[in-house]
C-alpha cells in the first residue's frame, strides 16, 4: 500500500521534472539557435564535380514572445547567407500564439 507522503513525493518529483523540461525549452534551447551543421554527402552516382548546397530550416514555431518575426527574420538572413542552392523547411510552421510579421 503507498503511504501518503510516498505519493506526495512522487508527485512533487513529477511536478519538478516538469518545471525543469520547460524550464529548458524555455530558456535555453533558445540559445543555442541557429545551430548550423554542415555535411558532405557524396552519392556514389553523383557525378563528378558536381556540388550542391542545402539549406534545412525545420521547427520554427513561430510564436510570440519566443520566436518573434525578427528572430524569423534573423535564421533566414543566416540561411541565405550560408550561398545554398535550395532551402527546405521542415517541420511545424504554425504559430502557437498570434504572430504578426
Amino acid at each position: 500500500m503507498i503511504t501518503r507522503r510516498r505519493f506526495l513525493r512522487v508527485f512533487a518529483a513529477l511536478g519538478l521534472s516538469g518545471i525543469a523540461v520547460a524550464a529548458y525549452g524555455v530558456f535555453f534551447e533558445p540559445l543555442r539557435w541557429p545551430k548550423i551543421t554542415r555535411y558532405d554527402v557524396r552519392p556514389g552516382i553523383w557525378p563528378a564535380g558536381l556540388e550542391l548546397k542545402i539549406a534545412v530550416i525545420a521547427d520554427v514555431h513561430a510564436c510570440s514572445p519566443w520566436m518573434t518575426a525578427d528572430r524569423i527574420r534573423s535564421i533566414v538572413d543566416t540561411a541565405n547567407g550560408l550561398g545554398a542552392d535550395l532551402t527546405v523547411l521542415l517541420g511545424d510552421y504554425g504559430p502557437g500564439t498570434s504572430l504578426h510579421l
